[in-house]
């Protein structure tokens, strides 16, 4: 298990991302991108504008919705617990 790629930040270097995280299809560096950016800017972003900085990344209804269930269902090996065992899908 490769825990702790909760979506932190760890810079730009595609290497240090690609030691926590897998893509499960075509390798593509623009999955890389996408990712990178993502973790930036959950990091970067002041909370108040969070939710519009989002909005064009993650779909934030099913990001909720998910988190709920891990909670209800108490999964104790995924993204809320271990900041493991979850998938991203990058929508085109």
């Amino acid at each position: 298990p490769r825990g702790s790629a909760g979506l932190a930040y760890l810079g730009d270097n595609v290497a240090t991302y690609r030691q926590k995280y897998e893509i499960k299809t075509k390798d593509d560096p623009k999955s890389w991108t996408a990712l990178i950016t993502l973790c930036r800017t959950l990091k970067e972003t002041p909370i108040g504008k969070l939710e519009s900085a989002m909005t064009p990344l993650l779909d934030i209804d099913q990001v909720i919705s998910f988190l709920a269930l891990e909670n209800i269902f108490i999964n104790s090996d995924g993204y809320w617990v271990r900041a493991s065992d979850f998938e991203l899908y990058l929508d085109a």
